[in-house]
C-alpha cells in the first residue's frame, strides 16, 4: 500500500496551478467545473514508473511508485494499492509497473485518483498501471481480478478526474503489443478532463486500444504519434485534434469509433484495415502497398486536409473495398482539401 507516498499537495509535474485535482495519466477534476484547470499529464503508459501528483490545494498527495520484476509466479489474492490522498483536493494516482512470468490469484491493482465522496473538492486523475508477463506461453487466463486506474471526485457534479491508463502484455503478444484500457468508472468529468497524450508522454506504442465507461482519450501536440498493432475500440470519446495515429500490422485490424473524430490517420497495414462506422480526419494517408482498406457500407467519411492513397505500381495496389462489397461508402473531401490518389484498386 502506497496511497499518498507519491509528491505532495501542489507539487508533482502534474501539479495544478489552482484548486483543482493532481493529474498523471489522467487530468485531475476541475474545482466548479469552471474551466481553470491545468495541469499536464506525464510518463510512461507502457512502462511507468513515476510519482502521482498532489492536488492543487489542501493536503492531499499523489500515489507513490510500486516496480516490481518477479522472475517466477506472482499470486494475487490482496490488493496493490497506489491511489492519490483523499486529505482536500485529491492527489493523483501513481505508478504500477509489474514484470513477472505468470500471474496468477483474484486480487487487485489500483491506481485511482484520490477522492472524497461527501465532500466537494475535485478529485485527482488516474494513475498508470502496466503488467507485463514474461513467461513462455504465459497469458492472463489465471488471473482474475482487476486492474484499474480511475479517475475519481467528489460530491459536486462534473468534478471527477480523467481516467489514467491500464496496459497489459502477454508474452505472446510480444513487445508494445499489449492492450490499453482507459476506463473511467462512468465517472461524472468536466469538459477538457481527458486522459491526454502529449508531448510529456511516452510508451504510445501500442496493440490494442479500448476506451470506455465516460473516459475521453485526447491527443495534442501535431509531432505526438500513438502507434497501434491492433483494434482501436472507442465506447466512450475520443478528442483527437492533433497528432497522428499509425495502423501498423500485418493483418486484420478493425476500428470503431461510438463517438469522436481522427486527426490524421496514417496507415502502415500490409493487411486490411476496416472502419466499422462513420468517422472524419484531417489527414488520410495510406501508401502501403498490397494494404487493404474497407469502409462501412453507405457510410460518408470526411476528409478536411489531405487524402493520399497510393499503393506504389501496378500490382501493389491500395485495395478499398466497403463492408459488404456491394453498397458504396463515400469520403468527401471538404473546400480546401486536397487529394493525391495513384495505384488504388
Amino acid at each position: 500500500n502506497v496511497v499518498g507516498m507519491g509528491y505532495r499537495a501542489d507539487s508533482g509535474p502534474g501539479a495544478p496551478s489552482g484548486s483543482d485535482g493532481g493529474c498523471y495519466g489522467g487530468i485531475g477534476g476541475d474545482d466548479s467545473a469552471d474551466g481553470t484547470q491545468d495541469c499536464i499529464t506525464y510518463g510512461s503508459i507502457t512502462a511507468p514508473v513515476d510519482l502521482g501528483s498532489g492536488g492543487g490545494t489542501g493536503y492531499a498527495h499523489g500515489g507513490g511508485a510500486v516496480i516490481l520484476n518477479i522472475t517466477g509466479t506472482t499470486t494475487l489474492n490482496g490488493y496493490i494499492r497506489n491511489n492519490g490522498e483523499v486529505y482536500g483536493w485529491g492527489g493523483s494516482g501513481g505508478s504500477v509497473y509489474l514484470t513477472t512470468a505468470t500471474i496468477t490469484g483474484a486480487g487487485t491493482i489500483d491506481a485511482d485518483g484520490g477522492y472524497n465522496p461527501g465532500a466537494g473538492p475535485p478529485g485527482g486523475g488516474g494513475g498508470r498501471i502496466s503488467v507485463i508477463l514474461t513467461g513462455a506461453g504465459a497469458d492472463f487466463s489465471s488471473f482474475t481480478g482487476t486492474l484499474h486506474a480511475f479517475g475519481k471526485g467528489g460530491f459536486q457534479a462534473n468534478e471527477d478526474g480523467a481516467a489514467g491508463t491500464v496496459y497489459y502484455q502477454s508474452q505472446p503478444q510480444g513487445s508494445t503489443d499489449g492492450t490499453l484500457i482507459i476506463d473511467n468508472d462512468n465517472g461524472d468529468v468536466a469538459s477538457g478532463i481527458t486522459t491526454t497524450i502529449n508531448g510529456t508522454v511516452s510508451g504510445t506504442d501500442v496493440g490494442a486500444v479500448i476506451i470506455r465507461n465516460t473516459a475521453t482519450l485526447e491527443m495534442s501536440g501535431t509531432l505526438q504519434t500513438f502507434t497501434v498493432t491492433g483494434d482501436w475500440t472507442n465506447q466512450a470519446t475520443q478528442t483527437i485534434t492533433a497528432g497522428t495515429v499509425i495502423f501498423d500490422r500485418a493483418g486484420a485490424q478493425a476500428v470503431t469509433t461510438a463517438t469522436g473524430t481522427f486527426f490524421n490517420i496514417e496507415v502502415t497495414n500490409t493487411g486490411t484495415l476496416t472502419f466499422t462506422d462513420e468517422t472524419a480526419f484531417n489527414n488520410f494517408s495510406d501508401t502501403t502497398a498490397d494494404s487493404g482498406l474497407v469502409f462501412n457500407a453507405g457510410s460518408t467519411y470526411t476528409i478536411s486536409g489531405s487524402l493520399t492513397l497510393n499503393g506504389g505500381a501496378v500490382g501493389d495496389e491500395v485495395v478499398l473495398d466497403s463492408s459488404d462489397s456491394v453498397t458504396r461508402f463515400t469520403f468527401d473531401l471538404t473546400t480546401g482539401g486536397t487529394q493525391t490518389v495513384t495505384y488504388v484498386n
